[in-house]
């Protein structure tokens, strides 16, 4: 199985998704925040951070953020692999005051 660490871009239910936490648990097992990637932009409503790649351009959608188990992932096989370190960061900033405030 492939390490699943902050920015790893993998597949979950057949859709692109970054993981942006890790260290959780559901129902006992191990488990990771997601959030999905889309190459087409979003309408201005949706909250999501912009993620240009080497490979293609992302947005991070931050209206569509699960956890699932780390089981449920699967690798994606294609590039970049990785979020770039500064889109990263904003999404998970982006993650983190919103869930301050809720």
């Amino acid at each position: 199985m492939s390490p699943k660490s902050v920015g790893t871009i993998m597949k979950h239910r057949h859709e692109r998704v970054v993981i942006l936490k890790t260290g959780l648990r559901v129902h006992g097992a191990e488990a990771v925040t997601i959030a999905r990637l889309s190459t087409t932009k979003p309408a201005d409503s949706v909250p999501c951070v912009e993620a240009p790649t080497w490979y293609d351009g992302y947005w991070v959608r931050l209206d569509q953020v699960s956890t699932v188990k780390s089981t449920e992932l699967i690798s994606a096989w294609t590039g970049p692999g990785k979020l770039p370190a500064e889109p990263l960061a904003s999404a998970i900033a982006r993650l983190d005051e919103e869930d301050g405030e809720g």
